[in-house]
C-alpha cells in the first residue's frame, strides 16, 4: 500500500474455494487476481466478532474512535526472511497517535484508541510499549483490544483508521465520518473505497474543524 510495494500475498495463490461472500467490490476485485472464475455474493458489512460494550458521551464532548494496526518489531520480521521495512513501523504507530491526539484536544472531544491486537514482545519492543503508554493521559483513552471495532464505532461521532483496515469501512457502512490517516503520507493505494485518505496533519487539521461546523 506503500513505497515498500509488495507484490505478492502468501497463501492466497493456493485458494480454491468457488464461491465468495464479500463486503463489497473492492474486495470482490482484489479476490479475483487470485480466483478469476469463482462467484462473489456481495452482502455488504459482515460483523467481525469481538466484545460488545457501550461508550457513553461525557460532559457533551464528541467521541473519536481510533484504529491502528500491530507493528512487526524488524528483528521479528528479519525471522520471517522479510528484509524491507513495511509499512506499519513502530514509528508510524506512534506519529499515528500522537497527530490526532494533538488536533483532538481542544476539550471537545474524547479519543478512544483501540490497539488491533494484543501481542508480546516477540513482535513489540519494551520501548515501543511505553512510548504507547505515555501517550494515554488527557483525553486518549486506551480500549480494550477484544472489544468489536462494530460496536466502538456504533458508539462514536468520528472514526479514523490506519490505511487501510476495516474500522473505516464499517463506519462508512454505518454513516459515521471516516477517514484513513496517513501518519508518513506514503501511501499510494488508491483502493480507499470512497473514504477519504489524508497525508498531512494540515489535511488531518481541516477534517477535523469540519466535524465540530455547526
Amino acid at each position: 500500500c506503500n513505497d515498500y510495494y509488495c507484490n505478492d500475498y502468501k497463501g492466497y495463490q493456493i485458494m480454491k474455494w468457488k464461491r465468495f461472500i464479500v463486503w463489497d467490490q473492492v474486495q470482490e476485485d482484489f479476490l479475483k487476481e487470485y480466483c478469476p472464475n469463482s462467484k462473489y455474493i456481495k452482502v455488504g458489512y459482515v460483523d467481525i466478532t469481538g466484545l460488545s460494550k457501550n461508550y457513553h458521551s461525557v460532559n457533551g464532548k464528541k467521541i473519536l474512535s481510533i484504529f491502528d494496526v500491530t507493528p512487526i518489531r524488524p528483528i521479528t520480521l528479519s525471522k520471517f526472511g522479510i528484509a524491507i521495512p513495511q509499512y506499519y513501523s513502530e514509528e508510524l504507530n506512534i506519529k499515528f497517535i500522537q497527530d490526532i491526539k494533538k488536533l483532538f484536544c481542544g476539550g471537545k472531544w474524547i479519543i478512544l484508541w483501540k490497539p488491533k491486537r494484543i501481542v508480546g514482545t516477540e513482535f513489540i519492543s519494551d520501548a515501543f510499549k511505553r512510548k504507547q503508554s505515555k501517550l494515554i493521559n488527557g483525553n486518549l483513552i486506551k480500549v480494550d483490544p477484544n472489544i468489536a471495532a462494530s460496536s466502538l464505532v456504533e458508539n462514536s461521532d468520528a472514526v479514523i483508521s490506519m490505511p487501510f483496515s476495516s474500522p473505516a469501512v464499517i463506519a462508512k457502512f454505518k454513516d459515521v465520518p471516516c477517514i484513513f490517516y496517513d501518519a508518513f503520507g506514503s501511501v499510494r493505494n488508491q483502493r480507499s473505497r470512497g473514504i477519504p485518505l489524508l497525508r498531512s496533519k494540515v489535511e488531518l487539521k481541516e477534517w477535523s474543524l469540519s466535524l465540530t461546523k455547526e
